[in-house]
């Protein structure tokens, strides 16, 4: 994931960056001004905000929450040394995924993260409208880390006892613990078919097919028997 970091405080904001490099994630310059913040939502497309209340200048964090809600579609959490209860009704006014109050260890700041964008992506309103970034690509956890994947990259997906391996037209294999069905979430309806209990399949990207199995690039996938029908009949074959 790109994070951007807002926050004033520049020591503490190195160091959120540190930890968070050392993860293995992108991270945008920090920004310390309300100003500053929107500009880089307009040219860096982060994928998700770090964001403290308190700021240099007149519009605080807060005032940043709001322009991300009406705005984009960027989920965030917030950072802060005040956990007061006034602070809290400010914040109760927007929509942060999760609120960290400083200090706070390495752990709590990588929980936060996990289960902030998990929650994201699993919860978003359906009337939102998506940002291109999200319509044409989805994140996967693997090795610690959100991969973004965009959906055209897809080849098939192979159920591997608790882990799907997702096969991707750049050659890779990005292993996730979970089900094929829980995978299938995460992609447009109809995007993706079913051709046997441990496949699905990009049908964009098969090149050949007959009654035992798809070719897709070098792979061939077999189709269970209770798939077959179906799949012939997408394909407009007899």
């Amino acid at each position: 994931m790109r994070i951007a970091i807002v926050e004033d405080e520049m020591i503490i904001a190195d160091h959120i960056q540190t930890l968070l490099e050392a993860e293995g994630y992108d991270v945008i310059e920090p920004c310390v001004t309300y100003g500053q913040a929107i500009e880089m939502l307009e040219t860096e497309n982060p994928d998700f905000v770090l964001l403290d209340v308190q700021l240099a200048g007149k519009k605080d964090g807060i005032d940043v929450a709001r322009k991300i809600d009406s705005d984009y579609f960027v989920p965030y959490i917030f950072i802060t040394s005040f956990s007061n209860k006034a602070t809290l009704d400010r914040v109760k006014t927007v929509s942060p995924k999760a609120y960290l109050v400083k200090p706070f260890k390495k752990e709590d700041l990588y929980t936060a993260l996990e289960l902030a964008f998990h929650n994201f992506n699993h919860n978003k309103p359906e009337q939102e409208t998506p940002s291109e970034n999200i319509k044409t690509s989805f994140f996967v956890k693997s090795n610690g880390l959100y991969n973004k994947i965009k959906f055209s990259d897809v080849l098939f997906i192979k159920s591997d006892h608790v882990y799907v391996e997702i096969h991707t037209t750049d050659g890779k294999k990005i292993v996730h613990r979970g089900t094929l069905t829980d995978i299938e979430k995460s992609f447009p309806e109809s995007f993706l078919f079913q051709v046997h209990r441990s496949y699905l399949i990009n049908k964009d990207s098969v090149d050949a097919i007959n009654s035992s199995h798809v070719q897709i690039a070098s792979h061939e996938i077999p189709i269970g028997k209770k798939y077959r029908e179906v799949l012939l009949a997408q394909f407009n074959l007899k």
